[in-house]
């Protein structure tokens, strides 16, 4: 029999070991044992938050993503594709 436990993440599931949910936690409480978390561990200067950090890069992705939609319909043109062996 199956045993479901209750989790904060109500957005994220979280099956096995590749990912498990104290993981989750320990991101989410920012945990100081856990690597990767500061913002020197992304060589950000100093005073710099990475959340602040990310939001910026998101936002300057999205730019991008959206500038390039006009060249899109181009690129799904089969004649205009790249061969594998030319990249």
């Amino acid at each position: 029999m199956q045993t479901r436990t209750r989790s904060i993440f109500t957005t994220i599931h979280t099956e096995g070991a590749v990912l498990p949910a104290d993981l989750l936690q320990r991101v989410l409480t920012v945990d100081p044992s856990l690597a990767g978390l500061s913002a020197e561990a992304y060589h950000l200067p100093a005073g710099e938050k990475l959340n602040e950090a990310i939001n910026r890069s998101w936002n300057r992705l999205q730019g991008a993503r959206g500038a390039s939609s006009p060249v899109r319909p181009y690129l799904r043109d089969p004649r205009h594709a790249v061969h594998p062996l030319n990249r």
